[in-house]
């Protein structure tokens, strides 16, 4: 995918009243267990933010560890990190740009039928202009450091970390917020609260065109109500 940069983030919801609490300035993060564990379509993924997890509490096969020639028994968990990230508390929007042509239009409408599929119709939006503001005043009400940017995907498996996940997840075409580092096996969130909210940034369900302006034809249209495309050939 070669879309051009992105103009906004996305973050799709079955219950408007958590979008609603999203722009009063509850910024919820979920950990990588949570993600781990979950058995939803989409949201599950047994490897999120590591090369491998192991639980024997989900049923996962019988593994051997070996450290220094000698046979580890007795393991429940285990947890294997490539360099650089370990576990943090996440926040996932999903990106939107402006696709270079009829396919990757084609596609990103695909994707998001998806997204909605899985997650939900209704959506919060946020320009791409007001992510600064947004961060600073989620850093003004934490002390977690916070790191952010578009998800990699890869079919690699020493290749995925928080930042980078199976390419079979690419249609979600994540943008992250970490915050943090937590424990490999915590499933407890991390609620972080701004009185102040960010309904001046957060959008609810905005209709989105990407449009000829010259010529008024809308190639693209997102709203509440459904997503569609119009491509010239």
């Amino acid at each position: 995918m070669v879309d051009q940069k992105p103009f906004g983030l996305i973050k799709f919801f079955k219950d408007p009243n958590k979008l609603e609490s999203l722009r009063d300035g509850l910024f919820y993060c979920n950990t990588p267990e949570f993600y781990r564990l979950s058995g939803d379509e989409g949201v599950s993924d047994p490897h999120e933010s590591c090369s491998h997890a192991y639980r024997k509490s989900r049923g996962d096969g019988p593994i051997k560890l070996e450290v220094d020639g000698y046979d580890v028994g007795g393991v429940f968990a285990f947890t294997l990190h490539g360099p650089n990230f370990k576990d943090h508390w996440l926040h996932c929007w999903f990106t939107i740009s402006i696709p270079e042509d009829k396919d990757h239009l084609i596609q990103l409408a695909s994707d998001i039928d998806r997204m909605r599929l899985e997650f939900g119709a209704e959506y919060a939006f946020i320009p791409a202009d007001y992510l600064p503001e947004l961060l600073n005043r989620l850093q003004s009400v934490t002390d977690h450091n916070i790191f952010h940017g578009p998800v990699d995907y890869s079919s690699v498996k020493r290749d995925w970390s928080a930042m980078c996940k199976p390419a079979s997840y690419s249609y979600q075409r994540e943008y992250r917020f970490l915050l943090g580092e937590c424990p490999h096996t915590t499933t407890e969130p991390l609620i972080v609260q701004n009185k102040r909210g960010f309904r001046d940034l957060i959008l609810r369900s905005p209709e989105l065109k990407i449009e000829n302006r010259t010529k008024g034809h809308v190639w693209f249209m997102l709203n509440a109500e459904g997503c569609s495309v119009s491509p010239i050939s």
